[in-house]
């Protein structure tokens, strides 16, 4: 299908200003307002063009002095076979007729419904109301196209998704999913929280919109949600302050409301986790806080009024702040890992003056007992520009919340505490090389159970003979080490050679190569 320019005295009349190949055509025609086209295929299938014009105008009448400027594939429609030029109703009516001969029938098509220009959409922000328990540090948006084969939402560039024209989506925060189970796919961005609240008037029902592109396309949807909120005014971000310090962190209330109590958090790590400073406190406008004695550099604020026993809204810092330790010793960070199938807990020093070592301490929820889990003081490494600490928790298990506090011990014998820490061993099922190997007379096997199953782990001979069952039993889920010592069932001795263990938990199954050498 070529498309010619043919207004008489136009720069380009008579030449080519779109074109499509490769498909067939047979017929085509164009309804009356000039905006859709139809392309009749040789497969009996009829596609369907948008025509676009740089001044929005019909190309029957007046299409200016550039002509038809770009052809969008909008639909594809399986009719019949055989099918025979469509007709358009020249009275307007947006009825088109089309025979197929080889279904014996005259189709009428209501070409009116076809959408072009902007796209429909469906949108929703969350949290509706910007209160506690929505806190952290994204807003969210979901969008839903209305069905137009050929766009959806997977079409649409994230890099031009934005929130009231102004706050652009994360372009690592997104993922695709059909939360009300009505077989139409939604995209779900994230949106800088911070930013957002800014930029948004105080209401009970604030207007906001999403818009993007999608394909040749775009789409607007609309949405509305409840600002109101308080104004943290200290720490609003910028400020410096000095760990185990005493500070007022201080926030205005909205207008024209009586909130009857106050909570008040603050984020070491920009909104990933919240802690309280006070909670269930009259608003009155300020709160003392003793800062925790660890340098931090991603700090915010959040307050969140309540107003007869409900929550009246939620507002943070705009800007991130930061806590300077002039203590004995920072901390430069604190993660957990796994190594040869043991949860080990490591942490860094940026500075260590005068301290004698450490106690790690765990509980299972942020807010619960805490218990030492070393005997004795992991000793200091003594290094005014800090060191690399590592301590194994054999007792923790995966996918299970912890949280951890790592406490000071100075030569004065002032312990101070640095946490809590979240941390949460992530693991699948695994099954470890044994070590050592080779081996004579005994090996280890380390596996990892992520979630309570029956596990069968045997070993085999080079023939495929079952030497020895070592478990066969249903385990929680934990990391586990079983040592083999070189028999077999009958308790003798295995010979030389090569042997083969095997993992059967649940569904999971893995099989490795081992060689006893005597």
């Amino acid at each position: 299908l070529v498309v010619y320019n043919i207004v008489p005295g136009s720069p380009n009349e008579n030449q080519v200003t779109d074109s499509t190949r490769g498909r067939g055509g047979k017929t085509v025609a164009m309804n009356p307002p000039g905006t859709l086209l139809y392309l009749t295929l040789q497969n009996d299938q009829v596609l369907v063009f948008s025509v676009e014009t740089p001044s929005n105008v019909s190309v029957i009448e007046d299409a200016g002095t550039e002509g038809i400027s770009e052809l969008t594939l909008i639909k594809e429609l399986s009719l019949g076979s055989d099918l025979g030029p469509i007709v358009f109703d020249p009275t307007g009516s947006g009825l088109a007729l089309v025979s197929s001969a080889g279904d014996e029938l005259v189709l009428i098509l209501n070409t009116s419904d076809v959408s072009v220009g902007p796209l429909e959409a469906a949108i929703s922000v969350s949290p509706r109301t910007l209160n506690l328990q929505s806190r952290g540090r994204w807003v969210t948006g979901r969008i839903e196209l209305t069905p137009s084969p050929p766009f959806h939402v997977q079409d649409i560039d994230i890099g031009t998704v934005l929130l009231n024209g102004t706050v652009p989506a994360e372009p690592d925060k997104w993922k695709i999913e059909d939360e009300n189970q009505n077989d139409i796919d939604e995209l779900v961005v994230k949106f800088d929280r911070a930013l957002f609240q800014s930029m948004l008037p105080q209401g009970d029902s604030v207007e906001v919109t999403i818009t993007a592109t999608v394909g040749t396309r775009t789409f607007a949807g609309l949405d509305t949600i409840r600002t109101i909120r308080p104004t943290a005014t200290f720490p609003k971000g910028g400020e410096l302050l000095v760990a185990g310090s005493v500070v007022n962190v201080t926030w205005t209330s909205p207008a024209g409301y009586n909130p009857d109590a106050a909570d008040v958090h603050w984020t070491p790590n920009d909104g990933r986790g919240w802690y309280p400073i006070a909670e269930g406190i009259p608003d009155a406008g300020s709160v003392e806080w003793l800062t925790p004695f660890i340098h931090h550099d991603s700090c915010r604020v959040m307050v969140t009024l309540y107003e007869g026993g409900s929550d009246l809204g939620m507002g943070m810092s705009q800007e991130m702040f930061v806590i300077q330790s002039p203590v004995a010793i920072t901390l430069a960070g604190f993660t957990g890992t796994i190594k040869r199938g043991t949860p080990v807990v490591q942490w860094t020093t940026g500075l260590e003056l005068n301290i004698n070592g450490f106690h790690l301490l765990r509980a299972e929820n942020d807010a619960g007992k805490y218990e030492r889990l070393n005997s004795e003081v992991i000793p200091s490494k003594g290094r005014p520009s800090g060191a690399d600490y590592g301590f194994s928790d054999g007792t923790a298990r995966p996918n299970q919340d912890y949280f951890y506090k790592l406490q000071q011990v100075s030569e004065s014998g002032e312990n101070r505490e640095f946490g809590p820490f979240k941390i949460v061993f992530r693991a699948s099922f695994s099954l470890g090389q044994n070590f050592p190997n080779p081996f004579n007379p005994n090996t280890a096997i380390r596996f990892t159970i992520p979630k309570d199953s029956h596990v069968d782990l045997t070993i085999y001979d080079v023939a495929g003979r079952r030497v020895r069952q070592l478990i066969n039993q249903k385990k929680q889920a934990n990391f586990y080490k079983i040592v083999w010592d070189g028999t077999n069932r009958n308790g003798d001795r295995v010979a030389s050679g090569v042997y083969f263990y095997r993992l059967v938990a649940g569904k999971f199954s893995m099989t490795k190569k081992m060689i006893m050498l005597k």
